[in-house]
């Protein structure tokens, strides 16, 4: 099995050493389509829909929400 593979491998090494434009585009198309994906999504999350229910009705939980409030990032 090993040795197949090993064959398999080898025959494509030798396919790529004969054609530079394949191994040119076996690296350059991963590194492009990173970039491509890398600008075109963003995982900076903005208003966020939130509940909130303060059952406590201390300071402390008032101050907890309104620093979510206060964040940009959340809405109620």
């Amino acid at each position: 099995m090993i040795r197949r593979t090993l064959a398999i491998a080898m025959k494509e090494l030798l396919q790529l050493r004969r054609d530079p434009r394949t191994a040119l585009t076996l690296l350059a198309m991963p590194l492009l389509l990173l970039f491509i994906y890398g600008y075109a999504l963003s995982f900076d999350v903005q208003h966020i829909r939130l509940a909130i229910v303060d059952e406590d009705g201390s300071r402390a939980s008032r101050d907890v929400a309104q620093a979510f409030l206060r964040s940009g990032y959340f809405y109620l």
